[in-house]
C-alpha cells in the first residue's frame, strides 16, 4: 500500500468478531490515512451475534443504521463524517421505507445529514449475505486524522 498506513479496527466489546455460528472472523473496520471503511452493517443484535428475522422491516433499518453508528464511533468517527453509503435491499418497495428510517434516525442521531446527507446509492439485490433484509456499506472520515 506504498506510503499509506492500513488500521484494522476490530469489534468494541460486545460486537462479535463473527455472524452467529459462523466462525469466519473479520473486521468491523479498516482505515487508510483519514478514510473509515466499516464492514457492511446489518440487522444482528451485537450482544449475541444473531438476527431476529420477525423484525418489521423498519425496525431492521433501525438497527442497522444503530450498528453502523457504533461501529463509526468505535474507529473515532460519527454519522456526521459519513461520505458515501450504499444500501442493499431485497424488495424493491422497501426503499422508501429506508428513506423513512433514515430521516427518522438522522433526525435523532445526526441532524446536519438532514440538509447535507451523505451521497448514497440503493441497490437492489437478489439476495443478502447476511440473513436480513437490509445490508449498509459505507465509508467515512476520521476527523482527527485530516
Amino acid at each position: 500500500m506504498g506510503n499509506k498506513v492500513l488500521s484494522l479496527l476490530s469489534g468494541q466489546e460486545g460486537f462479535p468478531r463473527h455472524i452467529g455460528d459462523i466462525h469466519k472472523y473479520y473486521s468491523n473496520s479498516i482505515s487508510v490515512g483519514n478514510i473509515l471503511i466499516p464492514s457492511g452493517a446489518w440487522t444482528f443484535d451485537p450482544v449475541t451475534g444473531r438476527h431476529d428475522p420477525n423484525l418489521p422491516f423498519s425496525d431492521q433499518v433501525w438497527r442497522t443504521l444503530i450498528n453502523l453508528k457504533d461501529v463509526l464511533e468505535e474507529a473515532g468517527s460519527s454519522l456526521e463524517h459519513l461520505v458515501k453509503t450504499w444500501t442493499y435491499i431485497i424488495e424493491p418497495d422497501n426503499r422508501y421505507i429506508v428513506r423513512e428510517v433514515e430521516l427518522e434516525f438522522y433526525k435523532k442521531y445526526a441532524p446536519s445529514l438532514i440538509d447535507e446527507p451523505p451521497a448514497s446509492t440503493t441497490v437492489l439485490n437478489c439476495g443478502l449475505a447476511a440473513i436480513g433484509r437490509v445490508e449498509i456499506d459505507s465509508i467515512a472520515v476520521i476527523p482527527n486524522r485530516l
